[in-house]
């Protein structure tokens, strides 16, 4: 039995998903607010810009919201008698969704790792642990910056991205090859953050049960960002 996609579908995903980031945010906070000698800190800042552009990406929120009520997104591609894709207006709004989601997909990224970091940063005082999450921090912000704006510019002029059913060859860099580099250094770039075992071994300001609950979260890290790809 074929799986059909629906507009209803998207809607419902897009809104659990964007609910399900919104309350464990707040609840981020709150937990501050339960802690009063707990002050806000930067990780903290970085996972409310990294909800800010979650909320706008393709696989959740107000982009899906879009793509599904004004383009393509959970429908099936008219054809023609000849069996060609018809590009039409809802095509068009599909593809300029899927442009703006590309960005805001980075971005969100790259402010989750950041978020990572910070905490890191806050929790740990050993020095060669300290210099590994600086190193971190610029491969991080270097990897944000390089491919949000490879991302970007990915064609030229940048409505291509949106007037046709694919990069033309004149006008696009090899856009398969861009996503696969994106999607491997987006692995990497969470695969080298400091290990538990190490870091457990540096920390003076966890036991050994809160090491293990914080840096469970690790093994995680690699997986739900780049499941969204």
């Amino acid at each position: 039995m074929a799986i059909l996609e629906t507009p209803g579908k998207m809607y419902a995903l897009a809104a659990v998903l964007s609910v399900l980031a919104i309350v464990a945010a707040i609840l981020r906070f709150y937990a501050r607010r339960l802690l009063k000698s707990v002050r806000i800190e930067m990780d903290d800042y970085m996972i409310v810009l990294a909800l800010v552009c979650h909320i706008f990406t393709l696989g959740t929120g107000l982009c899906m919201f879009i793509g599904a009520a004004f383009g393509d997104l959970g429908r099936h591609t008219r054809i023609d008698a000849q069996g060609m894709p018809i590009f039409t207006r809802r095509t068009q709004i599909f593809q300029q969704i899927a442009y703006a989601s590309q960005l805001t997909q980075t971005l969100t990224f790259g402010f989750t790792k950041l978020a990572v970091l910070f905490f890191y940063r806050r929790i740990f005082t050993n020095g060669r642990v300290l210099y590994a999450i600086r190193t971190m921090f610029v491969l991080v912000t270097v990897w944000t910056v390089a491919f949000f704006f490879t991302n970007l510019l990915q064609c030229f002029p940048i409505s291509v991205n949106w007037t046709g059913w694919g990069a033309a060859v004149d006008s696009c860099i090899n856009t398969n090859e861009m996503f696969l580099a994106q999607a491997w250094s987006d692995v990497i770039t969470d695969g080298n953050r400091p290990t538990a075992a190490r870091a457990r071994q540096n920390s003076n300001k966890l036991n050994s049960n809160d090491s293990l609950l914080t840096y469970s979260m690790r093994t995680l890290i690699p997986v739900l960002p780049s499941s969204n790809r």
